[in-house]
């Protein structure tokens, strides 16, 4: 019931349909993979309400121009849209190594009246709370091998 948001999604299900991803899970456990490519915008029109327990959003695009802020994954545009498909204890879990990306991205969740933020760190990797558990994207281990912190927010509806 966790989704991961890209410009290609790749959504992770506890599948009713007995069709199993026969690809290693990465560490997610026993779950069925499916790849749809898709605007994010459609969420509403794919997803029922209530129907994904966490969406993960890993080193989206950062759209660095102030004018395409709204295109950003981490607005409070996208936010709106991520309530609608969310279960009431839903979570958005963030990774970039982008720091203006993030900061725009906490700053967003201040002023949402959906979501809280619930936790963050700064660097992810020297973070021993935040990084338990913690499942490398290829982005995620080639951003860091450069020296670039990491940075992770997990946020809740409120």
């Amino acid at each position: 019931d966790s989704i991961c948001v890209y410009s290609c999604f790749f959504f992770f299900f506890q599948a009713e349909d007995g069709i199993r991803d026969r690809s290693p899970s990465r560490g997610l456990g026993d779950v069925y993979k499916r790849q749809i490519c898709m605007d994010a915008n459609d969420l509403p029109t794919v997803f029922a309400p209530a129907e994904v327990s966490r969406i993960y959003l890993n080193f989206s695009d950062p759209w660095p121009k102030a004018r395409h802020a709204r295109r950003r994954l981490t607005s409070n545009e996208f936010f709106k849209l991520y309530d609608q498909v969310l279960t009431a204890d839903g979570t958005v879990e963030f990774k970039t190594d982008n720091r203006p990306l993030f900061d725009f991205s906490v700053e967003e969740l201040e002023t949402s009246e959906l979501f809280v933020l619930d936790q963050l760190s700064y660097d992810l990797h020297n973070d021993s709370t935040m990084n338990q558990g913690n499942i490398m994207t290829e982005y995620e281990a080639k951003f860091s091998s450069m020296g670039n912190p990491i940075c992770k927010l997990i946020a809740k509806r409120r």
